[in-house]
């Protein structure tokens, strides 16, 4: 997956459109298009799968955070999104305690967003980079990933670049 976290922005870009046009692909074979579907919201999320997991492999010891409730996060949201295409309801009403399964979806969600802007912001710290964004900024930049790609991506090269450096004159 390092490679993924290296890539050009527009490389970035190309992969997460794809896997957008494959939300729109639909063939005569029901369980194919469900199967094109699941492959496509994977393909879309996975910048931000891969910005989670990576980061600490490039930031000090003392920045390092645990990702197993981001791990956790992600595979129920991407495991719920592939169950509600396999199982083809469209429609889901629930009450009562039922409702607060749905609310932490929303919050798992939002919560793998929101470790990646945080992962990101300790990147640009271990770089040592003086602007550094806020969080917040970051958020959205990602929820939005193809206004984000642009921005983001060519400075998570930049800082990599940089941390790859500062690890080849300490060695």
């Amino acid at each position: 997956m390092d490679f993924y976290f290296k890539l050009k922005h527009w490389q970035v870009f190309f992969i997460q459109i794809i896997g957008l046009v494959l939300l729109y692909v639909s063939f005569s074979d029901p369980f194919l298009t469900k199967i094109v579907h699941s492959v496509s919201f994977v393909l879309i999320h996975l910048w931000i799968i891969i910005i989670g997991l990576e980061t600490n492999n490039y930031v000090s010891e003392a920045e390092e955070k645990s990702n197993a409730f981001f791990l956790l996060n992600i595979v129920l949201v991407i495991g719920l999104y592939i169950f509600l295409i396999m199982s083809g309801i469209n429609n889901i009403t629930v009450t009562g305690w039922y409702a607060l399964i749905g609310f932490y979806f929303i919050f798992a969600f939002l919560q793998i967003y929101i470790f990646g802007a945080n992962s990101l912001n300790r990147l640009y710290r271990t770089a040592g980079r003086k602007e550094e964004e806020s969080s917040i900024s970051l958020f959205f930049m990602l929820l939005f990933w193809p206004i984000g790609i642009w921005i983001i991506q060519p400075k998570i090269n930049k800082v990599i670049q940089r941390v790859e450096l500062i690890e080849r004159e300490e060695d």
